[in-house]
């Protein structure tokens, strides 16, 4: 079977999920002809390594980065009240 995608290009089968080839974690949707692929955050990492992903943080990584980064950007002190809310 042959679908047209909104793009205009051919396609032919279903789509399928395959593992990324740097992290191993399952990309879903990928065409049915793809024999292999990479996740968009391996694509992000090799695009530039010094990146950060918020969703790869735990929550207690996450409130370090925020005090660290945004509240000195912000020249609050860190003994403010909003400093502690979070």
């Amino acid at each position: 079977m042959i679908k047209k995608s909104s793009t205009g290009q051919r396609r032919s089968g279903e789509n399928k999920n395959l593992p990324c080839k740097d992290c191993g974690q399952i990309v879903y949707n990928v065409d049915s002809n793809a024999v292999s692929t990479i996740c968009w955050r391996c694509v992000n990492k090799q695009l530039n390594p010094n990146s950060l992903i918020a969703s790869d943080l735990d929550p207690e990584a996450w409130k370090d980065l925020v005090k660290r980064k945004i509240f000195k950007l912000n020249g609050r002190s860190e003994n403010t009240t909003a400093e502690g809310e979070l």
